[in-house]
Parts: C-alpha cells; sequence; structure tokens
C-alpha cells in the first residue's frame, strides 16, 4: 500500500533564507550554500551554459549579497531591477509625513498603534 500526503502550510521563504538556513545547518562554506542554490540546479536542468554562472555568455541575472548573505540587489539580465536601498528609502519617504515629533497615532479599526520614524 503507498499513501500520498499533501500539505499546505501556507508560508513562504525566500531563496535567500534558505541558503541561510542551509549554511547554518549544514555548516558548509559560502561558496558551497550559493551553488547549491544556483550552480547545481542549474547543472541538474542542463541549462548550466546559460544560468547558474556568471560565465561569458550567460545570462547576467545575479544577487548582491551582504556578509550575512541578504539580499542587496538583484540584477536581471545584466539590470538593476531591485535595491534594498531603494526600499529603505521607499519606506522613509511614506513615512515623512508623520509629525515633527517623529509620532502619529495611526487608527486601525478599533486598535490604535503608535509608528516612530527614527531619521
Amino acid at each position: 500500500m503507498v499513501a500520498l500526503f499533501l500539505f499546505s502550510f501556507d508560508s513562504v521563504a525566500t531563496l535567500d533564507t534558505c541558503v541561510r538556513i542551509f549554511k547554518a545547518s549544514t555548516r558548509c562554506s559560502t561558496v558551497q550554500a550559493l551553488e547549491a542554490a544556483s550552480l547545481h540546479p542549474a547543472r541538474m536542468l542542463g541549462i548550466e551554459e546559460e544560468q547558474g554562472t556568471l560565465n561569458y555568455g550567460s545570462r547576467a541575472d545575479f544577487v548582491m549579497l551582504d556578509d550575512d548573505l541578504n539580499v542587496l540587489a538583484t540584477y536581471l539580465a545584466g539590470e538593476k531591477v531591485y535595491s534594498r536601498t531603494a526600499e529603505v528609502e521607499k519606506d522613509k519617504e511614506q513615512f515623512r509625513g508623520l509629525s515633527t515629533a517623529g509620532e502619529k497615532r495611526l487608527h486601525n479599526g478599533n486598535r490604535k498603534a503608535t509608528v516612530g520614524v527614527h531619521q
């Protein structure tokens, strides 16, 4: 008898989070963890000539990471499509309208929250 179980936990883990967890769990090197998320899957799919490396002639899809493997920027075909700095600036801009004391009461239904902005 064969039983098949499908589970749905409705959670999402980004690839950078998976790489950090893999590295910590296996105690492998940063290079090995990154290759496990890029080069090895590309080899398994037979597309390592186009993806999974930064060799001449391959697509220039890559991420820039900090020392803790957090994404700083994402490039697709050599063009920057995401920057953590830009996201932080966008978040700051969104809250610039707060009072000069840097706090404002926000009402969300029956709940109240205080948001503080530190510049």
